[in-house]
């Protein structure tokens, strides 16, 4: 039996041709979650619409956004009272935790007596 060299070159794979803006794969990645939450929108609004649904039992979409556009001073000042509130409690659970856990990293007293409690936070 001999070892045959093939002196053929590699196979070339054919140039790529340049897709369509949309048939990108990346671009459809883009804008398919819009797609999808804008259809479902149409969906909700002409459900709404075409089902005669009494506006208590559900709103149609335009009719939220209208609404939320003509209490939006109220809105935006109760959003940042509780964006406010919520920065607060966050930061005193920060202080609250880094406390906590130095004082049970650096004490096995204090490790022992709290591993109870951070077993029943766990479970």
């Amino acid at each position: 039996m001999t070892d045959a060299v093939l002196d053929t070159p590699p196979a070339t794979r054919p140039a790529a041709r340049r897709r369509p803006l949309l048939a990108s794969r990346r671009n459809l990645e883009r804008v398919l979650p819009w797609a999808i939450v804008i259809g479902l929108f149409a969906v909700w609004e002409a459900s709404v619409h075409l089902f005669a649904i009494p506006r208590f039992v559900l709103p149609a979409p335009s009719v939220i956004f209208e609404s939320m556009w003509q209490w939006r001073v109220p809105i935006l000042d109760n959003a940042w009272q509780t964006l406010f509130t919520t920065t607060i409690g966050f930061a005193i659970a920060i202080v609250f935790g880094l406390v906590t856990g130095v004082l049970i990293g650096s004490s096995t007293l204090v490790y022992n007596g709290f591993y109870p409690v951070l077993i029943g936070f766990n479970s």
